[in-house]
């Protein structure tokens, strides 16, 4: 989006979800005077005072991926990105087609109580608990080495899972990738993961996962980047909006869709990609 309109940006924050680390580089970029700040605000109210302080210099905010639940005190302006407790709901109803009442289940986190995951985990455990499945919450971390050991791990006290999901991009690739290396999908375990990371659309292609979720990553940055600058441009007359990224289901039927692309849409394309605009868009409308 920054090719398209001629922006620059500064990617930065942490690694590891280190929520001091975030906020940190979120203060760096209020004292840089930037002219707006897009941030994954993953705790309650530990981007309260940043926030507030950015907007009391005129710099606008925008929360994308995961937003402070209402009444923490957090002032950014909308909200880009999924509904994730609902993401939830639907890869646990999805994963039900899977198992039957007792069977283990277990969903990898990167980290407890994150706000970017924690309510899809909450959502899924809305359903499989009034159906009886037998679900558990497995903390793995935020980077993807450690979660595949631990992933690993985890698996050689539970042999008995039916089914493992992932509720975020790295640990969603940690789990197809050790579903792959303990060779589970022969032995009947199935997987999901969420994004649609190019490990994770291989191995949906392999027939090493069942599903992934597409959340249109994309889409969220690109939303806050021209929000913001439409914030800018128009002197705060177009004040930025919430806007739900969707919930789409990959699977082995339209896994070719995203794997047989090589832009930075949907793609694997590591250099921005414009492709040429259409010459002419027609809108209808009614009578005002």
């Amino acid at each position: 989006m920054c090719a398209l309109l001629g922006c620059s940006y500064n990617w930065t924050g942490s690694e590891k979800d280190i929520v001091p680390e975030m906020v940190n580089a979120f203060s760096v970029a209020v004292n840089n005077k930037v002219d707006g700040i897009g941030c994954c605000i993953v705790d309650p109210t530990a981007f309260n005072d940043v926030t507030n302080r950015a907007l009391g210099r005129g710099i606008p905010v925008v929360a994308f991926n995961a937003e402070a639940p209402v009444g923490k005190g957090n002032n950014a302006m909308s909200y880009i990105g999924q509904d994730l407790y609902q993401a939830g709901v639907a890869v646990a109803n999805r994963i039900l087609g899977y198992v039957k009442k007792g069977d283990l289940v277990a969903g990898m986190i990167s980290v407890p109580g994150s706000l970017n995951e924690q309510p899809r985990m909450d959502g899924a455990a809305s359903v499989f608990n009034p159906a009886g499945v037998d679900f558990v919450q497995v903390a793995v971390g935020a980077t993807e080495g450690p979660a595949l050991a631990s992933i690993q791990a985890w698996y050689q006290g539970h042999q008995n899972v039916k089914f493992m999901f992932s509720s975020g991009g790295s640990n969603g690739v940690a789990v197809a990738t050790a579903i792959k290396k303990l060779g589970l999908a022969a032995k009947g375990v199935g997987g999901a993961a969420f994004d649609v990371g190019v490990p994770v659309l291989d191995l949906i292609a392999q027939g090493q996962l069942a599903f992934t979720v597409d959340q249109q990553a994309y889409l969220q940055g690109a939303m806050t980047i021209y929000q913001l600058l439409l914030y800018n441009i128009t002197g705060g007359l177009i004040t930025p909006v919430n806007i739900n990224t969707g919930f789409k289901y990959v699977d082995n039927k339209n896994v070719g869709d995203y794997v047989n692309r090589k832009d930075s849409w949907e793609g694997s394309s590591t250099t921005p990609v414009v492709l040429t605009p259409p010459k002419s868009i027609q809108v209808s409308t009614g009578t005002r």
